[in-house]
C-alpha cells in the first residue's frame, strides 16, 4: 500500500506538490522552502520555518516513513530537530523528533491507517480561526450563541438555541467534550462523537437536548419554549460575560479579519488589546488566545476582577492570506510584515491599524513563537511592567524554560538608537508612542508543549501583564 503526502490545504506547507518528491518506497524529500515565486525575507530559500503536511495510509495497519526535509540552510535546523503530529482521530498533538545534519532534518515515523497530520508545530489554520470565532458570535441579550452549530431541533426546544445560552458553553467545533459549567466539569457529546458511534442527525438532536437537560436541572426535551436568559439565571452567570465577534476588514485574498469583544461592566474600564498570528507559522498565538478566551468567559474570579478591570479586543489571526497559503512570516511571498508598523501597503496591515487606532488600548499584548527551544521571551516596553511580569510569571522550568528579557532601553543601547528607527517599529512601540500604552510582546517556542499547556499558558501570560499594568500604572 502506498503513502501519500497531501499538499494545497488550508496552512500547508509546502503549499504545492512541486516541494515534495518521492525518493524511494515510503520515503519522501521535503522542501518546506518551496514558494510559487521569489520571496522575501522567511520566504526565500532557507529562511523559513513554517512545516505543515497530510500524510495518507491507505493500508489497513500502520506503516513506517521517512521524511527528510531540507530546510536549505543550517541556519535554523538546531531549533527545528523536532516534529509533531496528530492522527485525524486524536485529539492531541505529540512531539517527535528528528535528526538533523546540517540543512536536513530526517524524522522516521510510524503513520496509522487514514489521515495523519505533520508540522514542525501544532498546526492551527485560518478554518480553525473561523470555527472559533464563529462559536464566540453574540446575541442581542449579550450571551454568546454558537451559530455554526447545525444540530436538529427537539420538540419545541432548538438544540442550536440550547448551546448558546451562555458563556460557559462552547459548541462542539473543536471536538472537545469537557466543558466549564459554573466551574464543574461536564462531559458534553460532540458532533464528531456521535457520528462516529453511527447516530443519525435526529436521534443525535435528541440525545443531544436529553444532555443538556441534566446538566441544566430540567428536562429540556419535555418543556415549553426555552429562552436563553432562564438559563443564564439558572447559571447565575454575573453581567457582562458576553463576548462580540466582527469582521474588522479582509486581506488581499478577501479573507476576513475578526476582532473578538470581550467589554466591561464597569464604564470607566481600560483598553486591552491582544493580537496573534503576526507571522503565519507561529501557531502558538492561535492557541493562546484561545485559552485567554476561555479564561475571561469563566467563573474565575481573577478573570471577573480583570474584566472588571478592562474591555478586552482580541485580533485572533492578523495574517489569514499567510497562514493559509503556508507562508513562514509574511503575507505572501514579497508581502508585508504585520509585525512592524512600517511595511509594504496591505489590507490585512490596514485593518489592524484601524482597529488600534479605534480602541486606542492602554494595554497592547502580542502573542508570537519564535524557534528557540529553550527561551520564552518577553520584549517590553517597560523596564518595571517585565519585573511585574516575571514576578507573576515564573520561568516555565516544566517545560524547559528560561525568560530571555528584552526592554525598549536594552534595545536601543545595543542597536546605538536613541529612538526607535521607523521601520524597526513593532506594534507595541507604536501604542507607547500614540497612546503611552504598557507594551509587551511574547514569544513562546513550542518544545515539550502540547496545545492544552499553550491554552494555559497564554492565560498566564495575559494575567501576568494585566495585573502589572494594575499594579504599575494604578488602573
Amino acid at each position: 500500500m502506498k503513502i501519500d503526502i497531501i499538499t494545497g490545504f488550508d496552512g500547508s506547507c509546502p503549499h504545492f506538490p512541486q516541494g515534495v518528491e518521492k525518493r524511494g518506497e515510503n520515503s519522501f524529500w521535503v522542501r518546506p522552502g518551496y514558494r510559487a515565486k521569489p520571496g522575501n525575507s522567511e520566504e526565500a530559500p532557507g529562511c523559513g520555518s513554517r512545516l505543515s503536511l497530510q500524510i495518507n495510509n491507505g493500508a489497513s495497519s500502520a506503516l513506517p516513513i521517512e521524511l527528510i526535509v531540507d530546510w536549505e540552510s543550517d541556519k535554523r535546523t538546531l531549533h527545528h530537530d523536532l516534529g509533531y503530529m496528530r492522527h485525524a482521530g486524536a485529539d492531541e498533538w505529540k512531539m517527535i523528533p528528528g535528526m538533523h545534519d546540517g540543512q536536513i532534518v530526517v524524522h522516521d515515523l510510524e503513520i496509522a491507517p487514514g489521515i495523519t497530520h505533520f508540522g514542525l508545530y501544532p498546526e492551527y489554520n485560518y478554518e480553525e480561526c473561523k470555527k472559533f470565532v464563529t462559536s464566540l458570535a453574540i446575541d442581542q441579550d449579550g450571551f454568546c450563541r454558537a451559530r455554526a452549530c447545525a444540530m436538529p431541533s427537539y420538540g419545541r426546544v432548538s438544540c442550536k438555541s440550547l448551546f448558546g445560552t451562555h458563556p460557559g458553553l462552547r459548541p462542539p467545533l473543536h471536538g472537545r467534550g469537557t466543558q466549564e459549567i459554573t466551574g464543574q466539569a461536564v462531559m458534553i457529546p460532540s458532533l464528531e462523537g456521535y457520528a462516529k458511534r453511527g447516530v443519525g442527525p435526529q436521534s443525535a438532536g435528541k440525545d443531544f437536548c436529553k444532555q443538556l437537560g441534566h446538566i441544566f436541572g430540567r428536562r429540556a426535551a419535555s418543556g415549553g419554549p426555552t429562552k436563553e436568559k432562564n438559563y443564564a439565571k439558572i447559571l447565575n452567570l454575573p453581567a457582562g460575560h458576553g463576548c462580540n465577534v466582527r469582521v474588522i476588514g479582509q486581506s488581499r485574498e478577501r479573507r476576513d479579519l475578526w476582532q473578538i469583544t470581550l467589554p466591561s461592566p464597569n464604564p470607566k474600564a481600560r483598553t486591552f488589546f491582544i493580537q496573534a498570528r503576526d507571522h503565519a507559522y507561529e501557531t502558538a498565538g492561535s492557541y493562546c488566545v484561545e485559552g485567554i478566551v476561555d479564561f475571561l468567559r469563566s467563573e474565575n474570579e481573577i478573570a471577573i476582577y480583570l474584566r472588571s478591570k478592562f474591555n478586552v479586543y482580541i485580533v485572533p489571526m492578523t495574517n489569514p492570506d499567510g497562514v493559509f497559503n503556508g507562508m513562514s512570516r509574511l503575507t505572501w511571498e514579497q508581502g508585508a510584515d504585520l509585525n512592524r508598523v512600517q511595511t509594504i501597503p496591505d489590507p490585512a496591515h490596514d485593518a489592524l491599524k484601524r482597529a488600534i487606532d479605534t480602541v486606542k488600548p492602554a494595554v497592547h499584548m502580542n502573542i508570537h513563537n519564535w524557534t528557540d527551544k529553550f527561551t520564552d521571551g518577553l520584549l517590553a516596553n517597560e523596564g518595571k511592567i517585565a519585573e511585574r511580569i516575571m514576578a507573576f510569571m515564573q520561568p516555565d522550568s516544566a517545560h524547559y524554560k528560561r525568560w530571555m528579557v528584552e526592554t525598549q532601553e536594552d534595545w536601543l543601547k545595543a542597536n546605538k538608537f536613541t529612538t526607535v528607527p521607523e521601520k524597526s517599529k513593532s506594534w507595541k512601540d507604536y501604542a507607547k508612542e500614540q497612546f503611552n500604552a504598557v507594551g509587551v510582546i511574547f514569544e513562546f517556542p513550542w518544545f515539550g508543549l502540547n496545545t492544552a499547556a499553550m491554552r494555559a499558558k497564554g492565560t498566564r501570560a495575559f494575567l501576568a501583564l494585566a495585573l502589572a499594568a494594575i499594579a504599575e500604572r494604578g488602573l
